[in-house]
């Protein structure tokens, strides 16, 4: 169905390009498919265990539940302006104040067709993060203890995958507790070897200018 906005373009190409983007928005998805979700939202390298996936798909879920709630109260906000700007129009049609409630009650109506069409990709998104949860029933009713060795394992695994980006921002003592000691030291000797030092370890007080290290000192000194 052809918007009126269409009109105000001057150009018959400029029109027909516009046209055929309405139509195309009738067809198109803008929500994340089923192949993003499992392989890029639910991905290995960030998610390398079943349970990591298992718990970003809650935090998906309740995500998407929250955007259900906000598009409700949406949705009633803008059927009931559009009552009363409708009820404006009908009551003052040759005044500008009731010219300006039409155009404003169209873009109501607008509003409320682009909030049920976003409910849709929700609905579908859910489907698919839903099927993830009910796969994992053997999560569901964790004791603290199991939910604990299951994240301490997801994380110690998602450190192998990041390393560098694990050590460089968070340092060296969850690597040394989910790697243990030995291994930590075998990853650092490696990681010397291949890339060499960390930033901070370059940066390091001992190599600072003494003006440097003594506004550091008196900044310390001032927070304390």
């Amino acid at each position: 169905m052809e918007h009126e906005a269409v009109g105000i373009l001057e150009n018959p190409k400029d029109k027909e390009i516009f046209k055929s983007i309405e139509g195309m928005l009738t067809k198109f998805y803008p929500g994340h498919t089923r192949i993003q979700i499992e392989n890029f939202i639910l991905n290995d390298v960030e998610y390398p265990t079943k349970y990591g996936k298992y718990q970003q798909t809650l935090h998906e879920l309740f995500s998407r539940y929250n955007n259900l709630i906000d598009a409700y109260y949406r949705l009633k906000e803008a059927e009931i302006s559009l009552k009363w700007r409708e009820a404006d129009a009908k009551n003052n049609p040759e005044t500008e104040k009731g010219q300006l409630a039409a155009v404003e009650a169209e873009k109501l109506r607008f509003q409320i067709v682009s909030i049920k069409a976003s409910l849709k990709h929700i609905l579908k998104e859910t489907h698919v993060f839903y099927e993830v949860y009910q796969d994992s029933k053997e999560f569901h009713k964790l004791t603290p203890e199991q939910e604990y060795k299951l994240e301490a394992n997801q994380w110690a695994m998602k450190a192998l995958n990041n390393p560098l980006v694990f050590e460089e921002r968070y340092g060296g003592k969850f690597l040394e507790q989910a790697w243990g000691k030995d291994n930590y030291k075998k990853f650092v000797a490696a990681r010397k070897k291949a890339v060499g030092d960390l930033h901070r370890e370059i940066v390091s007080l001992k190599v600072l200018p003494a003006s440097t290290v003594s506004l550091l000192e008196s900044t310390q000194k001032k927070e304390r």
